[in-house]
């Protein structure tokens, strides 16, 4: 938590030190992709693991000059039938972890398959259980739904994406402290 809230606070004060070279530099680094959303100000930094495949849970962040810093977390569900799903299990070595959403989960069906979308703002609880998953040896992921549920186990390249941008957010934050103290 205070790590969080101290990340939050710095970037608060100085999102405009940024500069191009840092987020190219940031991108390379971590395998990260930056998407400027001109409307918001908002510049989204994804994983390129993420962007190209359809992954299971993912972890992205935004800088802008009026929030700071904004983390959010994604986890999908695709399938041929939905499962209106209403929480998630995971079981991270041998120990569960249940999130339950405080969001409205998404749904969008194309032609042969369905996705249920959690896109939500992390909150202290879900910082911690994404830092457990990006350590984990093994984690597996029970979707619970109004129609049954399924279980799937959470691979390696997403744990890596997870820590890479990880990783990428406390170099944000340490870059910003530094500009800070000069």
């Amino acid at each position: 938590m205070k790590k969080i809230i101290r990340i939050t606070a710095v970037l608060l004060l100085s999102v405009s030190l940024f500069s191009f070279d840092f987020n190219k530099d940031l991108e390379k680094k971590y395998n990260l992709k930056a998407e400027k959303d001109k409307k918001s100000g908002i510049t989204w930094f994804k994983h390129n693991s993420c962007v190209k495949a359809s992954s299971r849970i993912y972890l992205y962040f935004g800088i802008t000059k009026k929030k700071g810093l904004v983390l959010r977390m994604v986890i999908n569900y695709f399938d041929e039938d939905r499962l209106f799903i209403n929480k998630y299990i995971f079981t991270i070595e041998d120990e569960e972890h249940i999130l339950t959403p405080r969001e409205q989960i998404q749904f969008i069906e194309a032609e042969e398959l369905t996705c249920e979308y959690y896109d939500v703002m992390i909150n202290q609880d879900e910082f911690a259980l994404l830092q457990k998953i990006a350590q984990a040896e093994e984690v597996k992921l029970r979707y619970v739904g109004a129609k049954g549920f399924k279980r799937v186990k959470i691979h390696k390249k997403a744990k890596n994406a997870l820590e890479d941008v990880l990783n990428a957010i406390q170099e944000v934050a340490v870059h910003i402290q530094e500009q800070q103290d000069k």
